[in-house]
């Protein structure tokens, strides 16, 4: 076995470091996976705060979409998820809308990971307590149950968006569901709250935990592995897991990128030529 002693305070304060960025990088994961998700979101009512002051061409485009589609400015909003996979706070920034003939909301969401990207999202509130979603996104998905719908189309059209969830709520109140007249930001935020919030636990849990044997597996190997080769109090056996753990970062940031990378060009208009 290699000869690889190190004074026992740099090996402390390697295993400190170990013990923080596992701490950071697991705590929320573990929470996560147990169903520990949390969700909440607030805003108020100023229209005057939504009007775009030059600074981001895309949601001033966004802004003028939804102008001529009949939207009204509504409000500022925030929504926040706690113990989210490996954010312990992943906050996003909405500017909520509101077609009264209609009777339905239309919000931008724009995600910390992808400021300049604002998702459409049309959103329909029922009077039995519902809610049903129409996102722009990358790919068509569908997840309903008989209170709460969320369907992504693949389109940065917001008319063809509108169109796709006009058609879906035509037929829910075609069955006899009727929608909520309240068309206040509270009311949004509130359904928002009572059905968006909830469904995201599951699903991300399901993730979180798959996440946690991603990464614990390739740790758990270098541990081992250091321990066999160095020795169990060898400096090498902490250096070894902090080298994994900022390689698993670095792919995480690679994936990240991908994913926001995809968004942006999904939200891209088509190239329709000369």
């Amino acid at each position: 076995m290699p000869d690889l002693d190190a004074p026992p305070a740099a090996v402390a304060a390697l295993w400190a470091a170990v013990g923080v960025w596992l701490a950071w990088w697991f705590v929320p994961l573990l929470v996560s996976a147990a169903g520990g998700t949390r969700y909440a979101n607030g805003g108020e009512e100023d229209p005057a705060a939504l009007e775009p002051d030059g600074t981001d061409p895309a949601y001033a485009a966004a802004f003028d979409a939804l102008r001529r589609l009949g939207y009204e400015p509504l409000g500022p909003g925030w929504m926040r998820l706690t113990f989210h996979l490996r954010d312990w706070t992943y906050r996003t920034t909405v500017r909520a809308f509101r077609n009264r003939s209609a009777g339905r909301f239309a919000f931008l969401h724009e995600l910390p990971v992808a400021p300049g990207w604002h998702q459409l999202i049309f959103a329909t509130c029922w009077a039995d307590g519902g809610l049903d979603l129409t996102a722009g996104g990358a790919a068509d998905t569908l997840t309903a149950d008989d209170d709460f719908a969320m369907e992504a189309v693949a389109t940065a059209d917001p008319a063809v968006l509108e169109a796709r969830h006009a058609d879906r709520v035509a037929a829910h109140a075609a069955a006899g569901r009727r929608r909520d007249t309240d068309l206040s930001l509270r009311a949004l935020l509130d359904a928002t709250e009572r059905n968006a919030g909830p469904s995201t636990i599951t699903p991300t849990a399901r993730t979180a935990r798959v996440e946690l044997v991603a990464a614990g597996g390739p740790l758990a190997v270098a541990a081992a592995a250091a321990v066999m080769v160095f020795g169990p109090f060898s400096w090498a056996v902490p250096v070894a897991l902090l080298a994994v753990l900022t390689g698993l970062w670095v792919l995480t940031a690679v994936a990240r990128a991908n994913v926001v990378a995809q968004l942006r060009r999904a939200a891209e208009p088509p190239d329709e030529g000369w």
